[in-house]
């Protein structure tokens, strides 16, 4: 296989969901995550326990919406916005801006220390 050719993998189970193809036929790692897009398997698998995984996101120095290798999930129906509802249709996940998301992950957190003690 060519290094500009990899498989890519599905970030929740890590399994194969197709292939990646370098636009400018640069060196991929192997495999590699194209997108948190999920795998059909997981995608019917989050629908039918009702949650969205949400991915931390940022802009790189040249502009570009990255992903952050962090992510959590929330209630599909905590989702009220026509056009998150529409990009959790769509792709099966939702983006937020790091600091939010890390804003809400310390929020998660603090409501399960509560719940423990």
């Amino acid at each position: 296989m060519n290094d500009f050719v990899a498989l890519d993998i599905c970030p929740y189970c890590n399994q194969p969901k197709g292939i990646a193809i370098h636009k400018n036929l640069k060196k991929l790692p192997q495999p590699c995550m194209t997108s948190p897009e999920p795998c059909d398997n997981c995608r019917a698998s989050f629908v039918k326990a009702g949650v969205v995984p949400v991915w931390s996101t940022f802009i790189d120095d040249k502009g570009k919406l990255q992903f952050n290798n962090e992510y959590f999930f929330i209630r599909r129906e905590t989702v009220r916005t026509t056009d998150l509802i529409n990009m959790m249709n769509d792709y099966g996940f939702l983006v937020m801006k790091e600091e939010e998301f890390e804003k809400h992950k310390r929020n998660m957190e603090t409501q399960k220390e509560r719940i423990q003690a």
